[in-house]
């Protein structure tokens, strides 16, 4: 049985396969390697494969015709298993966003072909590969809906609360994520981000070093998100 977690929060879009079933689709792809800001996706490339994080960090983003950029995914593998690209299996579409490695990444790139064959034989595996994507979409649908119904310090609060319950932290309990990286998630100009920042920060609310940030106090934070 493939063992998909309903509670984890879906900015990540968890990949909960069991070890084994994980194990059978990288055995069928090729490993590639990439170095921090390389890109792994480009905003209207021909999606041929599925993607297979095994190892770093990585964001998807959307570039405005203004060049503006807005981020739409912070995926790490500490945190789960991470897959790219399983929107375009029985199709062949474009991607609508970038994919750029944050860190040092590996992956395994499984063309679609091969992909398709190993569901036929193992069905649980596209089971997880449609959650995988129905978490992406109700991620953008989430962000979608904090636009329209909540300012930007309440959709600060909002992100900083979830992504407390789901990141991986370092040993003193410290989220990997810097001003700009949260600005560009929510939208918003950096100095903007820097401000509810500070603000949270005079409030004993979070604890801020550089390029990292723990939350101190959830349930005041929490409570201001829902406000």
């Amino acid at each position: 049985m493939v063992k998909i977690n309903h509670n984890k929060f879906n900015y990540y879009s968890p990949v909960d396969l069991e070890d084994h079933l994980w194990e059978s689709m990288l055995d069928i792809g090729y490993t590639k390697n990439f170095g921090p800001s390389e890109t792994l996706i480009s905003q209207g490339q021909q999606l041929t494969g599925l993607l297979c994080v095994t190892q770093g960090r990585l964001k998807t983003f959307y570039i405005f015709n203004n060049g503006n950029e807005k981020i739409l995914g912070l995926f790490n593998t500490q945190y789960s298993k991470v897959v790219l690209g399983e929107e375009a299996i029985f199709d062949s579409r474009t991607s609508f966003y970038n994919a750029m490695a944050l860190t040092p990444l590996s992956m395994v790139y499984i063309p679609f072909e091969k992909v398709r064959t190993l569901i036929a034989e193992c069905p649980e595996i596209a089971v997880c590969l449609l959650k995988c994507l129905s978490n992406k979409l109700s991620s953008l649908g989430i962000q979608v809906g904090d636009l329209l119904s909540r300012d930007i310090m309440q959709r600060a609060a909002r992100v900083l609360t979830d992504f407390t319950k789901c990141t991986s932290k370092n040993k003193e309990g410290y989220m990997p994520f810097t001003h700009d990286e949260l600005a560009k998630f929510l939208g918003i100009t950096r100095p903007n981000m820097t401000t509810c920042l500070n603000y949270f920060a005079r409030e004993n609310l979070i604890d801020m070093r550089w390029g990292k940030i723990r939350v101190t106090d959830y349930t005041t934070l929490k409570n201001l998100s829902d406000s």
